[in-house]
């Protein structure tokens, strides 16, 4: 059962009309009615209240269920490469040309994760391949070498980097 469900069933079996449940809680019949239509959610703020007006847990008032069915499971991000295949580089880390680098620690500053060694310049924690420490070296010293990982950036590349034109909303 939905949360509009939820609201309407139980309002209706306590007896309550929808302007009386929305005096109890501070706000307007047709909030209400809103709820009850699936057209709006009360706010978060007002779930708990709500949930004791109506006499049920938070549980039972956000149909919570321990156990997930795969329709509630929305499918997961598989990256691809140009062939369309899956791409897979969860271990690719940045790489170092080190006849390149002078061990400013641009790289190191860049990454939003801190998995550069600021002392090494070497990728050692969690690397979230976002290139930021590719972006910033200004010796174009860090680079990845993954080939499935620069696949994926290719893939990327080739269809989603058309410039979107520009509209005026009115």
């Amino acid at each position: 059962m939905k949360i509009n469900d939820v609201i309407r069933t139980r309002r209706q079996a306590l007896g309550l009309t929808q302007e009386a449940l929305a005096e109890r809680l501070g706000v307007s019949g047709p909030a209400v009615n809103k709820w009850e239509k699936s057209l709006n959610y009360p706010d978060i703020t007002l779930l708990p209240t709500l949930a004791r007006v109506l006499g049920v847990d938070l549980n039972t008032l956000l149909s919570f269920q321990e156990d997930m069915d795969r329709g509630e499971i929305g499918p997961y991000y598989t990256p691809l490469k140009t062939d369309k295949t899956p791409a897979k580089f969860l271990k690719a880390k940045p790489l170092t040309d080190w006849s390149k680098c002078c061990q400013c620690g641009a790289c190191a500053r860049a990454c939003p994760m801190g998995s550069i060694d600021p002392k090494t310049m070497e990728a050692v924690g969690l690397c979230i391949k976002c290139q930021a420490c590719v972006r910033k070296c200004t010796r174009h010293a860090k680079f990845f070498e993954d080939p499935d990982f620069l696949s994926h950036v290719a893939m990327l590349e080739e269809n989603y980097t058309r410039r979107a034109e520009n509209f005026i909303l009115v």
